[in-house]
């Protein structure tokens, strides 16, 4: 039988992070389920019931690891350091966007027509 030592476990502030990035990506994916409906924002890559598995997997690895998410990779994104606002500067194409280097929501959603 496995015995886990402290070391081997959470904090309590260590849950409480990883439950405050898991509801971040909630409400981040529902505004922009919104701003869609709104005719406001081009798509919606929703990561709806996936913010669990993002947040934890994300967690699980270290700072060195590589992480190449995909689009709908939002909790992902949030736990290696993006912040809310760097999301929607990146969902409306503005400066400081600091995904832009790679493409834009506003250029994907305009090449398939979304």
């Amino acid at each position: 039988m496995a015995t886990t030592t402290k070391r081997d476990t959470a904090t309590h502030e260590e849950y409480l992070q990883l439950h405050r990035w898991m509801c971040m990506a909630k409400a981040l994916d529902d505004r922009m389920h919104i701003l869609v409906k709104q005719g406001r924002a081009p798509f919606v890559g929703s990561s709806r019931g996936h913010e669990g598995i993002q947040v934890a997997s994300t967690a699980a690895i270290g700072p060195d690891d590589w992480l190449v998410p995909h689009y709908r990779g939002l909790a992902n994104a949030l736990v290696r350091g993006l912040t809310m606002k760097e999301w929607m500067l990146a969902v409306f194409a503005k400066a400081g966007d600091p995904l832009s280097r790679v493409a834009t929501f506003q250029a994907a959603a305009t090449a398939t027509g979304g």
